[in-house]
């Protein structure tokens, strides 16, 4: 494995979205996701590196180069991981530095259609009890029809414990990211070029998490936290349109004169609470429970010029809040020792609204805010494993309905003459499914793998209408919740993680 996408391989009942050929990979676990492709949109099953949320779907991409461990968290999440998590979570942690003495890597390689590879880490001692490490990685292709997808960025972070607060353990994570996207698109991947897109969006952010806990296990362990969050992402896209026969059919727009030009920043603030506990109600018997509340606040301001000849908008400006805040799970285990056990869980998550970050061909009512969709989920399932540990079973049945569930509409716009897309929220979805896996290590160096998961997931209650490409009217009642994935010829030319620079304490 190379890049954190190919985790799907070996992860049941999970899925890569991906409209631009491995530029913006959109987690899908359960069934659960938002099919926007725009670097603004907020992840369903999002990425923590370090334990740092990650807030674009372009950063569920990256090398899996310097990782300690990677954990696929199924389900909403509550707690230290519940912003946004309504799908699940991603946890890739990073290695932890030597604090005894410097050491480091390097590797450099270079394959056919100038694929080209580069990985080098270091880390040293600064005291007794700090240490820092550097890692960066970057995969490059510079041949065949598309050279660069995604650029790469830096992220920089610090974990320390505090101290001991009489019993307690005091920590903090400080997270600094700068994340530099872009994107150099052909629609058309084989023969005549109709369509391009040019796309560069910048992104910055910094996270602030203190937690106190419990310390040294108890028949009652405890964590409480504060979360601060700051995000800044500046979009600069560019869409042209080229003669040719089936654009000209499905838009009635042709001539390479047919321009889109986009510009806009989002912010966004962030402020949480939480606190997870673990009670042991018999010595084999136990209850997990997390509670989140979160105060969001999103800004949009932007331009937008269509030509030729349709309209021009400056100084558009728009705000979200946040309203419908609090998560919340509860699971009740029955660990029959530390490597076999059954569980029943309740949940409910949140993924918080925002804006549509693409082109607003139709009116700049397509960025108007959609709000936050909420779910409640239900799961029980079983962990099982043999004491040599050769031998891994587990499976799960779960339920899942979201409320205020967000997807595209279709609609005809007479200022373009064409059917357009609006990110909105289209009423209430159910998932529901099973899943099993089965890990089997026969011999030392061969592991066998088996995984088979049923997952039902579509639209239950919708009052809303879409166009279809026929001008037909088609109800959004009774349609899956994700479009099936079409085929696609594009392939990435570039992956690369953000170099990570952390201090250790």
């Amino acid at each position: 494995m190379q890049a954190l996408p190919d985790l799907i391989k070996y992860t049941t009942n999970a899925q890569n979205l991906d409209f631009y050929g491995g530029a913006m990979p959109t987690w899908v676990i359960h069934g659960v996701s938002l099919a926007d492709f725009n670097p603004n949109s907020t992840p369903a099953a999002p990425v923590f590196l370090n334990d740092a949320y990650q807030p674009s779907t372009v950063m569920g991409t990256g090398s899996l180069f310097d990782i300690a461990r990677v954990e696929v968290l199924k389900g909403p999440r509550s707690g230290l991981y519940g912003r946004n998590t309504i799908g699940g979570a991603v946890r890739v942690l990073t290695n932890k530095p030597n604090f005894g003495r410097a050491s480091g890597s390097i590797g450099v390689s270079y394959g056919r259609w100038g694929d080209g590879h580069v990985n080098a880490a270091y880390d040293a001692p600064i005291t007794r009890n700090m240490a820092f490490c550097i890692a960066e990685t970057s995969d490059q292709g510079w041949s065949g029809w598309q050279t660069s997808l995604q650029n790469g960025g830096v992220q920089f972070s610090a974990v320390g414990d505090l101290g001991d607060l009489g019993g307690l353990e005091l920590t903090s994570i400080t997270s600094l990211d700068y994340f530099d996207y872009g994107l150099n698109y052909n629609d058309a991947a084989t023969g005549p070029v109709y369509a391009t897109q040019v796309e560069h969006t910048p992104m910055r952010m910094a996270q602030e998490n203190l937690r106190l806990g419990s310390g040294k296990p108890k028949r009652l362990d405890w964590l409480l936290g504060l979360d601060v969050a700051y995000e800044d992402l500046e979009e600069n896209k560019q869409f042209q349109l080229f003669d040719d026969a089936l654009e000209t059919l499905y838009t009635g727009l042709s001539g390479a004169a047919n321009e889109g030009i986009l510009s806009y920043t989002q912010k966004t603030q962030s402020y949480s609470g939480y606190g997870q506990l673990t009670y042991h109600i018999l010595p084999k018997l136990l209850l997990d429970f997390g509670a989140r509340s979160t105060w969001e606040y999103k800004t949009y301001h932007g331009a937008f010029q269509q030509s030729p000849g349709y309209y021009m908008a400056s100084n558009v400006t728009r705000q979200y809040q946040l309203k419908d805040h609090v998560t919340g799970k509860a699971v009740l285990r029955y660990q029959f020792d530390p490597l076999n056990m059954v569980y029943a869980s309740v949940a409910r998550g949140y993924k918080s609204g925002g804006f549509y970050g693409g082109f607003p061909i139709a009116s700049t009512a397509q960025i108007d805010p959609y709000r936050e969709e909420q779910v409640w989920a239900v799961e029980a399932g079983f962990k099982a494993q043999t004491k040599d540990r050769k031998l891994i079973v587990d499976g799960a049945a779960f339920y899942y309905r979201t409320y205020n569930y967000q997807n595209f509409t279709t609609e005809y716009s007479a200022v373009s003459k064409t059917i357009t897309s609006t990110l909105t929220n289209l009423g209430t979805a159910v998932n529901q499914g099973l899943e099993g896996n089965i890990v089997w290590k026969p011999v030392p160096t061969l592991t066998l793998n088996l995984g088979a998961a049923y997952n039902d997931a579509k639209i239950v209650k919708s009052s809303q209408y879409q166009l279809d490409y026929a001008g037909n009217l088609v109800a959004w009642q009774g349609q899956p919740r994700l479009p099936r994935k079409r085929p696609s010829a594009r392939k990435p030319m570039t992956r690369s993680r953000p170099s990570s620079y952390s201090i250790w304490s």
